[in-house]
């Protein structure tokens, strides 16, 4: 297995990823609720109203931090990084599948206690060469930590986990 880091500046990553009001903000979350694997503290609600409940509860300070980190859009930026890359080489990637029959979802897990402010952004993918059929080359994790009290640079970890 090779692991392969790089940081992000956070002020970049966020700018990269905010939206225009806060409407639209919170529509994407509601949005890709279903797509998507959230945890707090541990937590996994089965509902977005429930989760936005809490965060209003016990979080605000984190509302709009939280939500951002909650919808596609945070994936899709190290997404597109990627295959800036590889495409350049002829390969291709999608989210892994590891259930034929349900589909993948993305993880976003959150770690809020009074010693630790942190965001973990996961996704695994396959990446392929398309070959006269599609051979799955290698299965890629990306890992993306955030230390949201500080202004710490985002550490973003590649793993190829095959």
């Amino acid at each position: 297995m090779k692991t392969i880091f790089y940081k992000i500046s956070k002020n970049i990553f966020f700018d990269d990823i905010k939206f225009k009001n806060k409407i639209s903000l919170i529509n994407a979350v509601k949005n890709d609720w279903e797509r998507s694997f959230i945890l707090l503290n541990n937590v996994h609600y089965s509902s977005f109203h429930s989760f936005l409940k809490q965060i209003k509860k016990n979080f605000h300070d984190y509302l709009e931090t939280i939500l951002l980190l909650s919808n596609q859009c945070v994936h899709f930026y190290n997404y597109n990084k990627i295959f800036t890359i590889i495409s350049k080489h002829g390969f291709h990637f999608s989210t892994k599948v590891d259930n034929v029959h349900k589909r993948s979802k993305i993880c976003t897990e959150f770690v809020l206690t009074p010693m630790i402010k942190q965001a973990i952004i996961k996704n695994t993918y396959d990446i392929f060469k398309v070959e006269n059929k599609v051979k799955v080359y290698r299965v890629l994790k990306i890992t993306t930590i955030i230390n949201l009290c500080i202004n710490n640079p985002i550490v973003v970890v590649l793993e190829f986990i095959d």
